[in-house]
């Protein structure tokens, strides 16, 4: 939510100045909450100032730019790694331990797909069912 302006603010302090009104009145008139309104005037009373404050920040992203580009590469290099694959590697490799959501968020992020490849695409590629399934000869019907 953005800050309400100066003018609004300036607006309001006059108002309850003139003392006409009683606060909640003058919060209702204007489309502001009566906490607004208090704390507006503390501010005043306390640093004489009703400018709004600078945004506090956020919380800073886990993944730095070189991890970003490391995820980018294993991804690449292995295509269909799962979400706990790609976030056991980062953290092997990186020291940057993150969840399975974090890690899909961050994919999404970068445009990077999450397809997975499937055992008939993969039976296609390999020559058949049982070698894309890791089958090995001897294992079906011993």
């Amino acid at each position: 939510m953005k800050a309400y302006s100066l003018d609004l603010r300036r607006k309001i302090v006059e108002s309850c100045d003139r003392g006409n009104e009683s606060q909640s009145d003058v919060a209702e008139s204007f489309g502001v909450s009566l906490s607004f309104l208090e704390k507006l005037l503390r501010r005043r009373r306390i640093t004489g100032d009703i400018a709004p404050l600078p945004h506090g920040g956020g919380v800073r992203p886990r993944l730095d730019k070189d991890a970003l580009e490391l995820l980018r590469v294993l991804v690449k290099q292995q295509p269909d790694a799962t979400l706990a694959e790609l976030c056991d590697e980062l953290n092997e490799q990186r020291g940057i331990g993150v969840s399975a959501p974090t890690m899909s968020t961050v994919l999404k992020k970068l445009g990077l797909g999450r397809k997975k490849v499937s055992t008939r695409h993969r039976a296609r590629q390999t020559g058949g069912p049982e070698e894309a399934r890791g089958f090995q000869e001897g294992d079906v019907g011993d």
